[in-house]
């Protein structure tokens, strides 16, 4: 059986082998001056040196010419002693003279008394991951030129939750508002008072959401009140892991891209405009005609109700649909 006073000399010697086994962290002690003093299998990895060629050398030959001139480790360590921890990110030097980006803590060890008996410092390299940030950077950065560079068509980026979260200038010249007024509202203020009281944004997100994007033409309000009939799609945006990350809305000034059209534009029907959605037909031929039966539309306008209650339906259902999917369900 262990003695008590053999107990600590176990555990500290388990701790020593669990810093020196640890092969994904720089994990060594500095002396109160910045000397190393112990070095683990990790820091060899990632430092390339052997233990005999950095122990007992000054820690600031990790540190480029610029940082040690600037006395950036002498720094460090002042920190690290004032607030008993500090952290930073830049750039180190591998033995071979090769650069990598590294996570360093620094912890001040102290006795019990508060006098400094050195300081304990792990290191992290963080190149990879400092270069797939980059390039998911000049990718957003090449992507927002793209967009930015589009002349005739408005695009804009909301969340999952229908706000906005980007507009290029397109959108502004057609829709009249400045990013600044927008982005963080909800998208649902470009609809008329009466469809987003009627609920028509969320049907457009649910269908979009469900089928992968949605497609039509409808009323939008510019940011003086006034209204624009405008071609729109939204398309459901997913990460890597298939999780939902938002809707990209292209939006079209239909009789700009085609001005022969004109009035047809704002006064015909449209297959996918919900007065044109009605499911008049949605009673079984030989039913019952004293069986109610709902009726329904796209969005559930006024309009929609009123027309439901003439055709002789007592129930009227809000839901996404296409026109001519229910004609071929009807027919």
């Amino acid at each position: 059986m262990q003695s008590s006073d053999e107990t600590p000399r176990v555990g500290d010697e388990i701790f020593r082998r669990l810093v020196e086994s640890v092969r994904d962290y720089a994990i060594f002690t500095l002396s109160p001056d910045g000397r190393i003093a112990s070095w683990n299998r990790g820091a060899e990895l990632i430092k390339q040196y052997r233990a005999d060629e950095a122990v007992g050398r000054h820690f600031s030959l990790f540190y480029e010419p610029a940082a040690i001139t600037a006395g950036w480790p002498e720094e460090e360590l002042r920190r690290a002693l004032r607030d008993g921890r500090f952290e930073d990110e830049g750039w180190r030097l591998r033995k071979d003279g090769s650069r990598f980006w590294a996570n360093v803590v620094i912890s001040a060890l102290l006795d019990g008394s508060g006098r400094l008996l050195g300081h304990l410092k792990v290191t992290r390299d963080l190149t990879e991951r400092r270069t797939q940030e980059a390039r998911l950077k000049e990718s957003e950065e090449q992507l927002r030129l793209i967009v930015d560079g589009v002349k005739d068509h408005a695009m804009f980026l909301a969340d999952p939750a229908g706000r906005v979260m980007s507009w290029n200038p397109a959108t502004q010249r057609l829709l009249g508002y400045e990013a600044g007024e927008v982005i963080g509202r909800d998208a649902a203020i470009l609809h008329p008072p009466d469809e987003r009281d009627a609920g028509r944004p969320q049907a457009e997100m649910s269908a979009a959401a469900h089928a992968g994007f949605f497609h039509g033409e409808g009323w939008k309000v510019k940011a003086d009140g006034s209204r624009l009939w405008a071609d729109t799609t939204m398309t459901a945006v997913h990460d890597a892991e298939g999780l939902p990350r938002g809707f990209v809305h292209i939006v079209r000034d239909p009789d700009r891209a085609a001005p022969h059209r004109g009035a047809r534009s704002r006064g015909a029907a449209h297959p996918r405009v919900h007065r044109d959605a009605l499911a008049r037909a949605s009673q079984p031929a030989g039913g019952d005609p004293q069986r109610g039966e709902p009726a329904t539309t796209g969005y559930g306008l006024r309009s929609d109700r009123e027309a439901s209650a003439r055709a002789g339906f007592d129930a009227h259902l809000v839901k996404p649909v296409d026109h001519e999917e229910i004609l071929r369900l009807i027919a």
